[in-house]
């Protein structure tokens, strides 16, 4: 059988390839903590309230918004130096960047009262000041992150998530006793950023090299470095803030129409839905991407490859996903609470456009190996705004967010859909030419 198969030649390949193990490790890492995650969720939501994680969701809209583009993208160019000498200028660059970055966000905590009243929510209030703080500890762990990976400190990559991860949730279940309002959730997170950042300094192989004093032959080293990678605050950075926009677009619109409620709910169903399909889609993205310029550069058929990949993703996901979709407000009231029962309607949604941006994985790969990131760029504009357009349409036209997040959750899917035969249309009419040439 060809699935068997499938999966006995990846744990074959696993066994003899340190790339694959070293990405099995991160990826036991990333899942254990995941599963800590989700796994203190039903206690959470009988400590915090609704308004409460609709609080702490828009803190961490906020907070992504702001850490994709803290480091200039820096961060992501400390694996790519031959020399570790230039690596660590650029950890320097990046960790300066996201200190400049927190500064310029101090007018958050000068203005917080005025920012929360006029995005309607007076009791964001109360975190917002933490912003600042929270990314600049996250683009430093981002970057720290990036280093270990460039010295191969995986396994400590891995403890770090998972001790964070345990440390931070603990300590949210323990302020929920003290504080039921979002501070306690904010600290959790800012906690488990902190730790991290402090296991992978205090426990990776390799520190950084050479003194942290610049002199003159290293500041014009890194004004060279500054200008080789430019492309990433150039370009990287301003996709990536798009990509963000786009994923944490019903945050922003469900504050605007609806009630801070309303993201709360909204905030859980992302989290746990999200979670698995990310983590597969990842582990699959990395291994799939050697693979996928593997066969092009051999000559052999991608389009084949691509679509054998997304028909087993679509057999993986299909009866999870609708076991959600049939099912989701039972689950969510059952392991959540009652007052849980409106993420459970609102899962039933977004479970379809999950399953299509889960079975997407295989042609978003291929993008970069046939070149189409020209078209990939269309194509997150055009996401973002026919999102924004739908939400817009459920909440002011239709005045129900259970109506925006069903128009959401289907232009998701359609977008999803889009892509995948665009991507197969483009590959097909490539390998034709190259057939006839």
């Amino acid at each position: 059988m060809v699935v068997p198969g499938y999966f006995m030649a990846i744990l074959q390949k696993i066994k003899t390839s340190m790339f694959l193990r070293n990405v099995s490790v991160v990826l036991v890492g990333a899942v254990i903590a995941q599963m800590i995650t989700v796994g203190s969720m039903p206690v959470l939501t009988r400590l915090y309230s609704t308004e409460a994680f609709g609080v702490f969701g828009l803190f961490m809209t906020i907070v992504g918004l702001f850490s994709t583009i803290s480091t200039g993208r820096y961060n992501m160019a400390v694996m790519l130096p031959k020399e570790n000498a230039d690596a660590s200028l650029l950890v320097a660059l990046s960790i300066k960047i996201a200190l400049i970055v927190g500064l310029c966000l101090l007018f958050l905590v000068l203005f917080g009262e005025q920012i929360a009243a006029m995005l309607g929510m007076p009791v964001l209030a109360s975190v917002i000041v933490w912003v600042p703080l929270v990314v600049v500890i996250n683009g430093w762990f981002q970057t720290y992150s990036n280093w270990s990976s460039r010295n191969k400190d995986f396994k400590v990559i891995a403890l770090a998530a998972i001790f964070a991860t345990l440390v931070g949730n603990a300590l949210r279940m323990l302020f929920g006793g003290e504080w039921s309002s979002a501070t306690g959730l904010v600290l959790g997170s800012f906690l488990i950023f902190l730790i991290q950042l402090l296991v992978l300094f205090g426990f990776g192989k390799n520190r950084l090299v050479g003194s942290s004093k610049l002199n003159e032959e290293k500041k014009q080293r890194t004004r060279e470095l500054v200008r080789k990678y430019s492309q990433f605050p150039k370009f990287r950075a301003p996709k990536d803030l798009l990509n963000s926009l786009s994923q944490n677009s019903p945050t922003f619109m469900l504050t605007l129409f609806f009630s801070v409620d309303k993201v709360g709910q909204f905030y859980l169903v992302d989290r746990v839905l999200r979670a698995p399909s990310v983590l597969l889609g990842n582990a699959v993205r990395k291994v799939y991407f050697q693979k996928a310029a593997e066969i092009h550069n051999n000559g052999k058929s991608l389009l084949s490859s691509v679509l054998k990949l997304t028909f087993l993703l679509a057999v993986i996901g299909f009866v999870p996903f609708l076991f959600v979709i049939i099912w989701g407000d039972q689950i969510f009231g059952f392991v959540f609470g009652e007052e849980w029962k409106t993420a459970g309607e609102y899962a039933r949604w977004l479970a379809v456009s999950m399953f299509f941006m889960f079975i997407n994985v295989p042609s978003v790969v291929a993008i970069p190996v046939v070149g189409l990131e020209k078209y990939f760029l269309i194509y997150e504009i055009s996401s973002i705004a026919l999102r924004l357009l739908a939400l817009f349409a459920g909440g002011y036209y239709l005045e129900n967010d259970r109506s925006a997040i069903a128009l959401y959750a289907l232009a998701a899917a359609l977008l999803n859909v889009a892509l995948i035969i665009f991507v197969a249309t483009k590959i097909k009419s490539m390998e034709v030419r190259q057939a006839n040439g």
